[in-house]
């Protein structure tokens, strides 16, 4: 098991050994949206969850427009039991976002699942801001204009620290990964890939024939053309990683493009989110993007570091830490 992952299954196994006595065989939890509370308290045996009608006052969820405690039945005290409550748990809300055709949102909290809401909280200070723009303004424009995306897209899908109990993984991978794309531009400009001679363009594609002989097809030709014409993204990317990390280049090709199975890749981890093909309302599925999410953050910051001055790089280890799986904090659930 990779070690992020492994160390968001050992903090949600921790917590889990300081059940609440009073919570018995339920797991307690807060509904939180922009919804009006039931008049009555609502029952369904088929998820086995029963939802109170009295809101929840002072509760630590300070943005949510109600506040709502749920129990859901679990046969033991286990992560597989808990994943699996909080499976049901997305069936009732993805039931309800869909009834009022998406017009407000719905979500769910635990101090057991999601540990305490919160962050990092850096000074706002000149000295973390002056040198990045004196380094932008040097930059050649359409370099510049690059690293700029970049940055939107670390800062755009963060919460704030009073919204960070709101499940945001898939928002922020591909934030995360749209500032690769960026960087990935930036330090081909700064740095493009040598071209090849016509010799060895030549020998390449006489190498290519010499295999594949009377069974060359479109395939074949296509390769060809990304190799010698216009190199596609993984080969600018494998070109930028190499730049930026020089005998530490391996491990991240392996992580973004190599490594098996595929669909634990970087690359792909992105194209599953876009095309609708992770499991957003898994537990499980999100422990996983948040271990790709922690290795994809290092790569982003080490990126930028080649182009600015960068203090977010030593702590790309924190932001992982305090994406969602922090320590246990208090709280009505």
């Amino acid at each position: 098991m990779p070690a992020p992952r492994a160390i968001g299954i050992a903090a949600l196994e921790t917590r889990l050994a300081r059940w609440p006595a009073e919570w018995g065989d339920a797991l307690w939890v807060l509904i939180h949206g922009d919804f009006s509370p039931p008049s009555a308290a609502l029952r369904f045996d088929t998820l086995g969850i029963v939802i109170d009608a009295e809101p929840v006052k002072d509760s630590i969820l300070k943005s949510a427009g109600c506040v709502l405690q749920a129990k859901v039945s679990v046969p033991e005290r286990s992560v597989a039991a808990v994943i699996d409550a909080a499976d049901r748990l997305a069936v009732l809300l993805g039931i309800y976002a869909a009834g009022v055709l998406g017009t407000t949102s719905a979500g769910w909290w635990s101090h057991l699942t999601h540990g305490a809401p919160g962050g990092a909280a850096p000074p706002f200070a000149s000295e973390r801001i002056t040198p990045v723009l004196q380094a932008l303004d040097a930059l050649p424009r359409e370099i510049e204009r690059r690293v700029r995306a970049a940055m939107y897209w670390i800062d755009e899908p963060r919460p704030v620290a009073a919204e960070t109990y709101r499940f945001d993984i898939l928002r922020r991978y591909t934030g995360y990964f749209c500032a690769f794309e960026c960087l990935v531009d930036a330090i081909n400009l700064m740095k493009p890939q040598p071209a090849p001679s016509r010799a060895q363009k030549a020998e390449g594609i006489a190498a290519v024939v010499a295999v594949r002989g009377e069974h060359l097809g479109v395939t074949d030709i296509a390769e060809l053309h990304r190799r010698y014409v216009d190199p596609d993204f993984t080969a600018r990317a494998v070109h930028a990683l190499k730049v930026c990390f020089g005998e530490g280049a391996p491990k991240h090709i392996e992580a973004c493009f190599r490594v098996h199975p595929e669909r634990n890749r970087l690359l792909a981890v992105n194209q599953a989110i876009r095309c609708g093909e992770i499991d957003a309302s898994s537990l499980k599925e999100r422990l996983r993007i948040e271990d790709k999410q922690a290795r994809l953050s290092v790569i982003v910051f080490g990126m930028l570091a080649r182009l600015v001055p960068s203090g977010r790089q030593s702590s790309t280890t924190t932001d992982a830490a305090s994406s969602g799986n922090g320590a246990s904090g208090a709280g009505a659930a």
